[in-house]
């Protein structure tokens, strides 16, 4: 029980080693994710811009299990919670 409080008891920013970090460079997935949008958006209505959709939609999806599961701090490991979840709740609505 101790162990759970200690866990919501501490900076979300912290890292292991006590740095508070809250943003950092890109990660390649994000990087990827958005030279997808990018594409998405110069090839307009194209079966190649429906690929483009498809992967951002991968690359955002493999960023926030990353994060999930190897974030630094809990606020980044929240933060691909999130994310996967909207994603997921946007695929719903679509649907």
């Amino acid at each position: 029980m101790n162990t759970i409080i200690s866990f919501f008891n501490k900076n979300p920013f912290k890292d292991t080693k006590g740095h508070v970090v809250i943003a950092q460079t890109p990660n390649w997935q994000l990087l990827g994710a958005i030279l997808a949008h990018i594409g998405q958006i110069v090839l307009g209505d194209s079966s190649l811009a429906n690929v483009a959709s498809v992967l951002r939609l991968v690359f955002i999806l493999f960023w926030a299990y990353e994060e999930l599961f190897r974030g630094v701090n809990l606020f980044r490991r929240c933060l691909g919670l999130f994310v996967i979840a909207g994603v997921i709740a946007t695929l719903y609505r679509l649907q």
